[in-house]
């Protein structure tokens, strides 16, 4: 499977969260999961995608990706920060709508004005191998 995006800058504290992972509680493992569950579970529904699977969650400002597969499906929530595309292509997508975006594609999320977390959800989720039945960053 070909990565469908590129990480050219990580912003500040980005990591993976989906609804977190329960039942091992008792061996000091933590639920962990979306600090924002309900804005995960927008972000995952403008995109098309099953309610839990994982997202970026975004704090203080975002990353930079480039489009590596022919196109993807984005969504920024959680926040009234646009995804800025860059380039020839410039122009915002703003956050709560999807879009989706064509190989080559550069964007950001910048630094998040009205609020410390927002999740970016990628139509198809991240391939990313689950611990304790979540993706979830710990």
């Amino acid at each position: 499977m070909n990565p469908h995006l590129e990480v050219l800058a990580p912003g500040a504290m980005t990591t993976v969260q989906d609804l977190g992972r329960f039942g091992a509680q008792a061996l000091g493992v933590p639920v962990s999961g979306a600090l924002e569950r309900d804005a995960l579970l927008l972000a995952n529904a403008l995109v098309g995608n099953e309610a839990g699977m994982a997202c970026l969650e975004i704090r203080l400002f975002g990353p930079t990706l480039r489009v590596k597969a022919d196109s993807v499906r984005v969504a920024l929530t959680g926040t009234e920060t646009a995804i800025e595309l860059l380039g020839q292509d410039s122009r915002t997508v703003a956050a709560g709508q999807s879009a989706t975006l064509k190989r080559g594609q550069e964007f950001r999320v910048s630094a998040l004005r009205d609020t410390a977390t927002a999740y970016l959800a990628v139509a198809c989720g991240f391939d990313l191998p689950e611990f304790l039945g979540s993706k979830s960053t710990y």
